[in-house]
């Protein structure tokens, strides 16, 4: 099991993951991150912005192929 810090750009800042022995995301540690469905609130924040708000968003982020609201680091 590890700890890896890792940049999130919808923050913009750090977040924790930790990481199980076989590579995978077993936990995201930030106070925008929910753990019981996996959302990220700074992106549903960003929803209700209209979709200028979210294309926005998903360029500042370099997630353009993507339109949902879940953490991209998990």
């Amino acid at each position: 099991m590890g700890i890896e810090a890792v940049h999130c750009a919808v923050l913009p800042g750090q977040v924790t993951r930790i990481i199980d022995l076989e590579g995978q995301v077993e936990r995201v540690i930030c106070p925008k991150y929910r753990e019981a469905d996996g959302q990220c609130e700074a992106k549903l924040h960003v929803q209700q912005g209209g979709p200028l708000g979210q294309l926005l968003e998903r360029v500042q982020t370099h997630t353009l192929g993507s339109h949902d609201t879940h953490c991209h680091l998990k």
